[in-house]
């Protein structure tokens, strides 16, 4: 769940409806995992009026990601 929130997140920011309409998952499970990378650095967040936007903090995991999918094409 968590490397399809990076992934999700790659190109930009989201709300968390939007983040839970798209993974389909229940809102506390992704509440959960949103707090737990924002705790550890990975996400960033703002508020806006009731809305709360989550963004990749740290552009290194994307690129992290980026060099595993990459691997994993080579592969395939």
């Amino acid at each position: 769940m968590r490397l399809r929130i990076i992934q999700l997140l790659e190109d930009g920011e989201m709300c968390v409806g939007e983040l839970i309409e798209a993974l389909g998952t229940k809102p506390a499970v992704t509440s959960q995992q949103l707090g737990l990378m924002k705790d550890r650095g990975v996400l960033s967040c703002r508020r806006e009026g009731n809305r709360v936007y989550y963004r990749v903090s740290n552009p290194s995991v994307v690129r992290v990601i980026q060099c595993i999918r990459d691997h994993c094409e080579e592969q395939g």
